[in-house]
């Protein structure tokens, strides 16, 4: 008995740590696609990758973290230029990808405010 469920517990171990493994590298994935649009000035598609890299949240996750700061960047950017629909875009992408994150807690809750105060400015 004793092995039976020493068995099932290293097999729905394995499975966790298969698709935590997943998460990382999907964000990490799309978090290298945003730099690359970025590095081809295509902000709009590296809005877009950032974003998808926050939705492959998963917590201590160092990509989503990036993202989450390279989308501050571009939108603070677009702001300073006075690009105002680029950087509407950006933080309204920001937030949408901060509330599409599930968790028993609301992570980056400070980030979601900070975005929703410069949204409510450039609206």
């Amino acid at each position: 008995m004793t092995r039976r469920v020493t068995l099932v517990a290293a097999i729905v171990g394995a499975f966790f740590a298969l698709a935590m493994i997943r998460v990382v590298l999907e964000a990490r994935s799309e978090f290298s696609d945003g730099e690359e649009e970025l590095a081809k000035h295509d902000l709009d598609r590296a809005i877009t990758h950032y974003r998808r890299a926050i939705q492959w949240y998963l917590p201590a996750n160092p990509y989503v973290e990036r993202a989450v700061g390279r989308l501050v960047e571009l939108a603070q950017r677009a702001e300073s230029t006075g690009n105002g629909a680029l950087a509407l875009r950006a933080w309204r992408d920001l937030r949408g990808a901060l509330y599409s994150v599930r968790s028993f807690y609301q992570p980056y809750s400070e980030q979601i405010r900070a975005a929703e105060r410069r949204i409510a400015k450039l609206m």
